[in-house]
C-alpha cells in the first residue's frame, strides 16, 4: 500500500513534465490538422504534422436476406464443410450421429484445405449444385 501511494505522485509528476517537454518542443510550430477527412493535402514541411481520422471511413455494408429454412431434412443432401480438413475433430462424430438420427438424410463430410476466409471456389460450387443445407464448422 506504501509503495502504491508513493508511486501515484511520481507517475503525476512524470507525466507533467513530459507534457511540458512536447508542449515546449513544439512551442512556436503549428500542426495543420485535415479537416474531419483522411489525410491533410498539404506537403509536410518543417514543424507540420500529418494527421490521420482515428474515425476511420467503413465501407457500407451490403445486406443479404437469409436462405428459407427447409421444412423437413427427409430426403435431403446436408453437407458438412470442416475447416483444415474432414478430419476436424467434431464434424465426423456429427456426421456419424446426424446419420443416425436422420436415416434417410444423405450427409456429406467435406473438408476445405485453408482457413475460413481462404477463396475455394471448387468446393463452394459443389455446395451450391448438390447441397440442400450446410454445416460449416471453423476451428481446430
Amino acid at each position: 500500500m506504501k509503495m502504491k501511494r508513493c508511486l501515484t505522485p511520481f507517475c503525476s509528476a512524470c507525466s507533467i513534465l513530459l507534457l511540458l517537454l512536447l508542449t515546449t518542443a513544439a512551442f512556436g510550430q503549428a500542426a495543420k490538422v485535415a479537416p474531419k477527412q483522411g489525410v491533410s493535402k498539404v506537403a509536410p514541411k518543417q514543424g507540420e504534422y500529418t494527421v490521420l481520422n482515428p474515425q476511420g471511413l467503413p465501407k457500407p455494408v451490403e445486406r443479404v436476406a437469409p436462405s428459407p429454412r427447409l421444412s423437413s431434412l427427409s430426403g435431403k443432401t446436408v453437407y458438412l464443410v470442416g475447416q483444415k480438413g474432414a478430419g476436424q475433430r467434431p464434424l465426423p462424430q456429427l456426421t456419424e450421429a446426424l446419420k443416425k438420427a436422420l436415416p434417410d438424410t444423405k450427409f456429406v463430410l467435406v473438408g476445405k484445405a485453408g482457413f475460413f476466409a481462404t477463396e475455394e471456389p471448387k468446393l463452394w460450387d459443389e455446395v451450391a449444385k448438390n447441397a440442400d443445407a450446410l454445416i460449416y464448422g471453423v476451428g481446430d
